[in-house]
């Protein structure tokens, strides 16, 4: 047996338990056992034809017919997309052009769920009476700067047409439509719980992957660009000390890492839609693991960002900080103390001693980096990487990383794009910090589900400042700015006219006996 059909044997094994174990909190409040039961079948029939096409344009073609054929309601899209999200890599290729034009566009698993899901529900919410404006808040002003001066920039650098529309194109589907679909169809509590459940599920598909990958040093994707006859960046093995970095469907470790920091974050505001306090906790312990086994530093960190936020948002925020202080220093005591305490620290971003090249590499490339912006300050230059200074930045693989979300922007864009660009995570963040702060009710399920999408925005701000956008790194990102949007919108309705936040019956009993949570 080839060794992609192996690893498709191993994948429904390590998924099917996770479905199964999934199935009664995912059904409980945030979605019906249809839903539940649909989105399941349809991640199990895409990775079948992923491993099975043997042909990346039959791939794309059955999975499209796959989902055209499923009716879903507008509502249910921007959960789905979550949920089908990471089952497939996303490996490419380019669509042939014509007439002189040498491709269309490039296509992925991400851009198909896009054009299929997402597309259509911007469609029918764009002409929904009562739809928030694009422009009116300051987070859709500042990324469609941020989508005007790239193409703008694009243009006056002398691209042809062809590239130029081709990028229009990357641009609505990569950026526009996620953001748009998750600020305008997310508009109440029962929404919010579908899409963030579908996205921790998902998540959580990938634990039982990433483990074994850990454990025996097999990177079960890793086969599947060749099965489909294309060629594909990432899904390599990599390694950090005598350990070898998970990836599994992400792409890459750190992208792995990231999808499981928000993931947690995402997962706090689930709590009550588990019956089993233990069924929760066993849910954190996987997320946990999985994000420790792609080796990732920079997710470390921004999960430590994310849990401080969680900690400092939450009532009683002294006692509950002292209280997670005084359980969590004994057991990091403890692994240190223990025989793996050596590998734990050199393991550790700043003061460990695996790997350290990297970290100085990144110190290099903020000075360098910090150097060629001052020289293009407003608007950046879009061969920057042709640069004299950049060329010192240059690695053994030939390439230049700008392992840097940040930085790459400042870099093609200037100022002016970079402050576009990071101002909409700061706006969103801050306007959701006081919208917690405004909250009368500390222990309400809103209050909650602002602390989890503050959480997550942390993380990513701080993640994304150790890796470039890749995968789907970005997608992730600009569909948690518009849930940040949406959520603002949703709390701000909330607070002109109180509503009642909880669905009926089964919902409120196990919330009244298990009483506030954070």
């Amino acid at each position: 047996m080839s060794e992609h059909l192996r690893a498709l044997v191993v994948i429904l094994a390590l998924s099917l338990p996770v479905f199964w174990l999934a199935k009664a909190p995912a059904t409980a409040v945030a979605m019906t056992a249809e839903q539940f039961n649909r989105s399941r079948n349809l991640w199990l029939a895409i990775t079948l034809i992923a491993f099975l096409a043997h042909n990346f344009w039959l791939y794309l073609l059955l999975m499209s017919v796959l989902l055209l054929v499923v009716k879903t309601d507008t509502e249910e899209k921007l959960p789905l997309f979550f949920f089908l999200l990471f089952a497939v890599p996303l490996v490419s290729a380019e669509v042939p052009g014509f007439g002189g034009i040498r491709f269309i566009m490039s296509l992925n698993h991400a851009r198909m769920l896009t054009l299929l899901l997402l597309l259509p529900a911007f469609l029918v919410l764009r002409a929904q009476p009562g739809a928030l404006p694009f422009g009116r808040s300051w987070v859709d002003r500042a990324i469609l700067g941020y989508i005007a001066i790239g193409l703008a920039l694009q243009w006056e650098a002398g691209d042809t047409l062809t590239n130029w529309l081709r990028n229009c194109l990357y641009r609505f589907i990569d950026i526009f439509l996620p953001y748009y679909v998750a600020s305008r169809a997310l508009r109440n509590l029962e929404a919010f719980r579908s899409a963030l459940m579908s996205f921790v599920v998902a998540a959580l598909l990938l634990v039982p992957i990433a483990v074994l990958e850990f454990l025996r040093h097999w990177l079960l994707y890793n086969s599947l660009s060749d099965a489909l006859g294309v060629r594909f960046g990432f899904g390599k093995y990599l390694g950090r000390g005598d350990s070898l970095r998970a990836v599994a469907s992400a792409g890459h470790s750190i992208a792995l890492g990231y999808l499981m920091a928000v993931a947690l974050a995402m997962h706090l505001f689930l709590r009550r839609a588990f019956h089993s306090e233990a069924m929760w906790r066993f849910a954190i312990l996987g997320l946990l693991v999985a994000l420790v086994v792609p080796v990732a530093r920079g997710p470390w960190m921004g999960a430590a960002a994310g849990m401080a936020v969680v900690l400092l948002t939450g009532p009683e925020r002294i006692s509950r900080t002292g209280r997670f202080t005084a359980l969590a220093l004994p057991l990091i005591a403890a692994l240190l103390a223990s025989p793996y305490g050596d590998s734990v620290i050199d393991r550790l971003p700043f003061v460990g001693t695996v790997d350290a090249a990297n970290v100085q590499y990144r110190q290099r490339l903020f000075d360098v980096s910090l150097g060629v912006v001052l020289q293009n300050p407003w608007f950046g230059a879009y061969d920057f990487m042709y640069s004299p200074a950049m060329e010192q930045m240059r690695q053994g693989e030939g390439i230049i990383d700008i392992v840097n979300s940040y930085l790459a922007v400042a870099l093609s864009g200037g100022l002016t794009s970079f402050a576009c660009y990071a101002g909409a995570f700061v706006i969103a963040w801050i306007s959701v910090a006081r919208r917690l702060s405004a909250t009368q009710d500390k222990h309400s399920e809103l209050h909650l589900l602002g602390r989890a999408l503050l959480a997550a925005l942390t993380v990513i701000m701080v993640t994304i400042a150790t890796v470039s956008s890749i995968q789907a790194i970005p997608i992730v990102y600009w569909c948690v700015l518009g849930m940040c949007v949406a959520y603002n919108h949703m709390a701000e309705a909330a607070a002109a006219e109180p509503a009642d936040e909880y669905p009926p019956t089964q919902w409120m009993p196990t919330f009244g006996r298990r009483g506030p949570t954070t």
